[in-house]
C-alpha cells in the first residue's frame, strides 16, 4: 500500500514536530525489560490514568487472549530518551476501494477504555509528537480509530487541539454515558442520599432480611491481604449463573483465565488492585474485582451468589463500598465503572462522564474513506428511525386503528376455521 504522495497530504503534516520527541513503533516481541519498566513507571503518573493501558494489562491479555489483527506499540521518547508516552494499536485495513491501512486503539475483550499514555508534565509534547508522526507523507496509515475515549478532560482536549493544529479531521460516531464515582470531596451520607427513597428502602430491607438469617461481614483485600484464596472466591462466583451458562464468564474459557490470573499478578506487584466482598455468615456471596492506576480506580469485573439473587448480593456490595468510599477511596479522583448505560450501577452511581468513539483522519484518502462510512451509517439509522416512525404512523392513523380494532375479530375468525377443518376433511366419499 502506497501513502498518499507528499503533493496531496495535508498542510500541517509537511514537516516534522517542532519539539524535540521521537516516536518508536515496536511489535510486542521487540520490547525489552527496560522499556516494560518505563512504560509501567509511567503508568504511575499519567496525565489520564488508564489501567487498560498499562503493560500489566496489556502485556497478559496478548500473550493470552491474542489479536485477530497485527498490533504495534508506539514508543514516545523525549530528546534525552525518556519515555513520555505509549499507544497501542491494531493496524486494520480500510475498504477495498480505497485501499491502505489505519490504526485503531488496542481493546481486548477485557478492555473497556482506550486512548493514550501520556506523561503528566510533557502531555502536550507527547501528543503532538504522536500526531507529527502518524500525520507524515511517509507514513501509510490514514486515520487513527479510538473506541470509548473521554474527550472531555484534559487529555481529549490536548488530543483534539493538536489534531486541528495538524490539520487533522475528528469524526465522532458515538458516544456513551458512563457512571462513575468520584469519592474525593463527598462524604458517604451525601453519596447514598442521592439513591431515590424506594430504591434504598429496598435494599435496607434486603439488608435487614439477610441480617435476620445470618452475620453479614463485608471486606476489602489489597496488598498482603489479596491472597490467592481471595481471586479463587471471585473466578468461582463470577462463573455462577448466567454468565457461566452463557459462556462469558472469566473461567468459562482456560485462556481467559490464565489472562486474569497474569494481570492480577501483575497489578499486585504494585499493590494497584483491589477485592470486596460481602459475606454471609462467612460465606462470601458477592465480590469485585477493581484495578488501580494513578489517582483512578477502575471496577473490572463482579460476581455474586445466584442462591442470594433475591437479596440483591451484587448491589448490596456496592452499597457497602458507597458508605465506606470516602474513608477508604478519599484520596482517589474517580472510580470508573467500566459500564455501559442501563447497567446496574446506574442505580447507585450518578455521576457521569461521557465517552466518545471515533476516528482522527489524517490523509484526504482517510477523510473520504471515513466521511463515506459515516454517511453511510447516518443513513442506515436514519432508514432504521424512519422505519419505526413508519410502524408508530401507521398505527396511529385511522386506518391502522381501524384494522387494530379488527385484529382481534380476525383472530377469532382464523381460530374458528382452524377448529372447523377436521369436520370439513370428512366431506365426501369414505
Amino acid at each position: 500500500m502506497r501513502p498518499d504522495p507528499p503533493e496531496t497530504a495535508m498542510p500541517g503534516c509537511l514537516s516534522p514536530p517542532r519539539a524535540a520527541a521521537s516516536v518508536r513503533v515496536v511489535a510486542p516481541a521487540e520490547l525489552d525489560p527496560g522499556v516494560i519498566a518505563a512504560w509501567r513507571e509511567l503508568s504511575t503518573h499519567a496525565l489520564e490514568p488508564n489501567a487498560y493501558l498499562t503493560p500489566m494489562f496489556v502485556l497478559p491479555a496478548l500473550a493470552h487472549l491474542g489479536s485477530a489483527l497485527p498490533v504495534r506499540i508506539f514508543l514516545i521518547e523525549s530528546e534525552c530518551n525518556e519515555l513520555i508516552g505509549v499507544g497501542v494499536f491494531n493496524i486494520k485495513r480500510l475498504l477495498p476501494l480505497f485501499g491502505g491501512q489505519f490504526l485503531v486503539g488496542y481493546r481486548s475483550r477485557h478492555s473497556f477504555l482506550s486512548g493514550l499514555l501520556v506523561d503528566l508534565e510533557q502531555a502536550e509534547l507527547a501528543v503532538d509528537a504522536f500526531f507529527a508522526f502518524v500525520s507524515r507523507p511517509a507514513t501509510c496509515w490514514h486515520g487513527v480509530r479510538f473506541d470509548w475515549l473521554n474527550t472531555d478532560n484534559r487529555l481529549g482536549h490536548l488530543l483534539l487541539e493538536s489534531a486541528r493544529r495538524h490539520n487533522i479531521w475528528w469524526s465522532e460516531s458515538e458516544r456513551m454515558r458512563r457512571a462513575v464515582l468520584l469519592p474525593k470531596g463527598e462524604d458517604a451520607r451525601a453519596l447514598i442520599n442521592r439513591i431515590p427513597g424506594y430504591r434504598l428502602k429496598e435494599l435496607r430491607r434486603c439488608l435487614r432480611r439477610l441480617g435476620e438469617k445470618g452475620k453479614l461481614d463485608w471486606h476489602i483485600h489489597s496488598g498482603a491481604a489479596l491472597t490467592e484464596a481471595v481471586v479463587e472466591r471471585f473466578l468461582a462466583l463470577e462463573h455462577m449463573g448466567w454468565k457461566g451458562e452463557a459462556g462469558t464468564s472469566v473461567r468459562a474459557n482456560p485462556a481467559h483465565e490464565q489472562f486474569f490470573t497474569a494481570m492480577i499478578a501483575g497489578f499486585r506487584e504494585t499493590g494497584g488492585v483491589f477485592f470486596t466482598e460481602l459475606l454471609h455468615d462467612g460465606r462470601v456471596i458477592a465480590s469485585t474485582c477493581n484495578l488501580l492506576s494513578g489517582n483512578s480506580a477502575f471496577a473490572f469485573k463482579i460476581g455474586w451468589d445466584p442462591a442470594y439473587a433475591r437479596f440483591s448480593p451484587g448491589m448490596l456490595n456496592e452499597l457497602y463500598l458507597l458508605e465506606r468510599a470516602n474513608e477508604i477511596f478519599g484520596h482517589l479522583d474517580l472510580i470508573d465503572s467500566g459500564s455501559v448505560e442501563g447497567s446496574f450501577i446506574d442505580k447507585l452511581w450518578f455521576d457521569k462522564r461521557e465517552l466518545l468513539s471515533g476516528v482522527f483522519a489524517t490523509t484526504r484518502t482517510g477523510k473520504l474513506c471515513f466521511a463515506l462510512a459515516a454517511a453511510r451509517r447516518r443513513l442506515r439509522h436514519g432508514l432504521a428511525g424512519l422505519k419505526t416512525r413508519g410502524a408508530e404512523a401507521w398505527r396511529r392513523s385511522w386506518l391502522g386503528r381501524a384494522i387494530g380494532w379488527l385484529a382481534p375479530a380476525r383472530r377469532t375468525l382464523a381460530a374458528g376455521q382452524r377448529q372447523a377443518l377436521p369436520r370439513c376433511s370428512q366431506v365426501g366419499p369414505v
